[in-house]
């Protein structure tokens, strides 16, 4: 599986038009992965792209960190005609105008051609308005293409890459929806919304998902609680990941309603609680962390339980979205027979053949100007394709 990447590296115009003759060319028909991640690409270049690779192509399309709002917005309205590959990578998108991440929820709402998209840490400039929640709302019960979605917001940042009570109002779409398979919507702090009515009717009302990821989303123990008695009415999730960031974000929230109840300050510089009261706390968060591992055997029963399920066997997915779900608990089954186990299928560079640019086909040195001075820059710079057996 050929792919092309030019990671970190500002391109100017000439070597862009060159990967755009190239994406003309036959050759590129057997493209898997165009990589131009934090590459200076701008919404101009990027319309270029689009309508080069046209409507439904196999392969992954990485735009991450680009300014895709400078110059032209065309290629928004490629999406929304489907004039976009079936693999979409637009992370880490820094947008200045709410309406221009309004439009993108139009388009893909529409589009029909966009199977697995990933938009982590990419979001409007500030915090969701209702506009912007009923624009997400509708893309969730609209498209019908979409498997594969990971609206996460960015760990590294705060309040500006969270979506938040937006994204909490917005599931309310995914009710009928049936064709995502796989939702990931890490780090919004959907605690902060304290009433989560809409995700626990989303875990008992959606018949689609078979993958929901909502770690890291500041959930104290009592809404942990209260997500797990809605997951015991879900009969088809079998991948439903906690990991220990959100037990001791609930610890955390403990502590610090512990001290303020009396008249503590956690802080920076926390006042020092009297030994009866870190008696009292260390009961607290004792009784927490048994309660939190009961909550947590019940998750692993659901998804026994759901597992063990015949009918909930035939995902109709490619291997690779599966690899690209970050969870160690899959069931073995989910694998093709003729694919290994994810473990042995995530090959790094070093272990995959290596084609170099001395190897390129003289079509594609000549259309790409960048390559032909490749000894003029760091090996981590340089372009390269490798074949994945």
């Amino acid at each position: 599986m050929p792919w092309f990447a030019a990671d970190f590296v500002k391109l100017n115009f000439e070597t862009l038009c060159g990967i755009m003759k190239y994406l003309e060319l036959d050759e590129s028909h057997g493209l898997r992965r165009l990589s131009l991640q934090n590459c200076a690409v701008t919404g101009e270049l990027a319309t270029g792209l689009f309508c080069r690779i046209g409507a439904g192509r196999d392969m992954h399309l990485f735009l991450n960190g680009n300014p895709l709002e400078a110059g032209s917005t065309d290629w928004i309205d490629l999406i929304h005609a489907g004039e976009a590959p079936t693999k979409l990578h637009l992370d880490m998108i820094q947008f200045q105008h709410e309406s221009t991440f309004n439009n993108i929820l139009t388009a893909l709402t529409h589009n029909k051609t966009i199977k697995l998209l990933s938009m982590v840490g990419t979001s409007p400039p500030s915090r969701v308005t209702s506009k912007t929640s009923d624009l997400l709302s509708n893309f969730f019960r609209t498209n019908k293409a979409m498997q594969f979605l990971d609206l996460s917001g960015y760990s590294g940042k705060l309040e500006d890459s969270h979506l938040g009570w937006g994204l909490s109002n917005a599931l309310s779409g995914l009710k009928e929806n049936t064709s995502l398979r796989q939702l990931r919507i890490r780090n919004h702090d959907m605690g902060s919304a304290e009433d989560l009515t809409e995700l626990h009717q989303i875990l008992i009302a959606n018949k689609g998902l078979a993958m929901f990821d909502i770690q890291n989303n500041n959930l104290d123990h009592r809404q942990f609680r209260e997500l797990v008695q809605a997951l015991g009415h879900n009969y088809q999730l079998i991948s439903f990941p906690i990991s220990q960031a959100d037990l001791e974000y609930a610890v955390s929230k403990e502590r610090r309603l512990f001290a303020s109840l009396q008249g503590k300050s956690l802080t920076k510089t926390p006042d020092k609680l009297s030994k009866s009261a870190e008696s009292r706390l260390g009961g607290v968060l004792s009784r927490l962390h048994a309660d939190w591992e009961s909550e947590l055997e019940k998750v692993k029963s659901i998804l026994r339980r759901n597992r063990n399920n015949p009918a909930n066997h035939a995902l109709g997915l490619d291997s690779e979205y599966f690899e690209a779900w970050d969870d160690q608990d899959l069931p073995a089954w989910i694998w093709p027979p003729s694919k290994p186990h994810q473990n042995d299928t995530k090959r790094r560079a070093s272990e995959s053949s290596m084609i170099s640019v001395e190897d390129f086909s003289s079509s594609l040195l000549a259309s790409i100007p960048y390559l032909s001075h490749r000894d003029s820059y760091p090996s981590h710079h340089t372009y390269v394709i490798e074949e994945e057996t």
